[in-house]
């Protein structure tokens, strides 16, 4: 599904670079039994494998992943891709916002993307904002233990911001993202300013064989809310150059800082970062883990080095923006 031009053989096209492949306000629910799956979209088995290009995943309904839910080793990939440096939105170019799960007849999970039973998730230059569920707000990656096959998410140089609401409505909103028994990776990508229940946190991690990597993002709310809780392996080696608003509650770890990212206007819902006052600029280097696979949100490329900053331990910036040295970057008005 692709929400631009594309063409065949240089003359037949379809689509244009203007308007977002749109899955909105759908009902996962045919049987009335409050069970239905992936309310925007269900893909499962071996041989389901969908692509989403600048998709707006919006205001769909299901008991779990009310957004997009995959499993039973269903692939799924969904990207930006930008064309002559635009696409349909300013900035957010494939998004899966305002989704919400059922409010009963549990398990209730993922609000944004449920992955179970095998399934892979590829998800890269995407935003999460503003989705609902009982257990993992945005994210939910879950394997049952008898099931043979591991159930794998990994995210790059996403935005994951404003999900949950603090318990308040008719969710409990326990933590933005949860990993249960699966493998994740979150690689280059910005979670904050989510409103997750009491005891919950931005990321839980459990299960035996729960595997999860944070590297080079950005993981900071203003409240207390921690970044971390759960199983981490007591190993630092699955957590580098995080910029956060805590650092207890993750390994001890020289490249795990506590401070303030410098977004570019917070308040008003950009998330870039503001290349004259921002932590995150020129934080990290690369490293084998985490070597990048995309460009960052606007098209540009990793590991700019800004003249003007030393390198904290490298040229890297952390979080989904990677900050460019150069006067009007952001638009003559900024």
């Amino acid at each position: 599904m692709n929400g631009h031009k594309a063409c065949f053989n240089g003359t037949h096209c379809l689509g244009n670079n203007t308007d977002p492949i749109n899955l909105e306000a759908n009902l996962a629910d045919s049987d009335q039994d409050g069970l239905g799956f992936g309310g925007g979209l269900y893909a499962t088995g071996s041989s389901a494998n969908v692509n989403l290009t600048n998709a707006l995943i919006a205001s769909n309904q299901a008991q779990s992943g009310a957004g997009i839910a995959i499993e039973n080793q269903a692939k799924l990939t969904m990207k930006t891709e930008l064309f002559g440096g635009h696409c349909w939105d300013s900035l957010y170019c494939s998004q899966v916002v305002e989704n919400k799960t059922a409010t009963d007849n549990a398990p209730i999970r993922g609000g944004g993307l449920y992955a179970t039973s095998g399934s892979r998730g590829y998800i890269s230059r995407t935003m999460f904002a503003r989705n609902n569920a009982d257990f993992g707000t945005a994210l939910y990656a879950f394997k049952d233990h008898e099931y043979p096959v591991d159930t794998y998410v990994d995210l790059e140089g996403v935005l994951i911001v404003n999900n949950g609401s603090n318990g308040s409505d008719l969710w409990k909103d326990s933590d933005t993202i949860r990993n249960n028994n699966a493998y994740m990776k979150i690689n280059f990508s910005t979670i904050a300013d989510n409103d997750a229940a009491n005891t919950s946190a931005n990321i839980f991690n459990t299960g035996p064989i729960a595997n999860l990597g944070l590297y080079n993002s950005i993981i900071h709310n203003n409240d207390d809310l921690p970044a971390f809780r759960g199983i981490n392996h007591d190993n630092a080696d699955f957590y580098e150059c995080l910029l956060l608003n805590e650092t207890g509650s993750l390994p001890s770890d020289d490249t795990l800082i506590a401070d303030n990212p410098g977004f570019l206007d917070r308040i008003n819902g950009n998330y870039q970062l503001n290349p004259l006052a921002s932590a995150a600029v020129d934080f990290c280097h690369e490293f084998n883990q985490s070597a990048t696979q995309y460009l960052d949100i606007n098209g540009d490329e990793r590991g700019v080095d800004a003249s003007t900053i030393s390198n904290l331990f490298g040229p890297y910036d952390v979080g989904f923006d990677e900050s460019i040295d150069q006067i009007f970057s952001n638009g003559f008005e900024n």
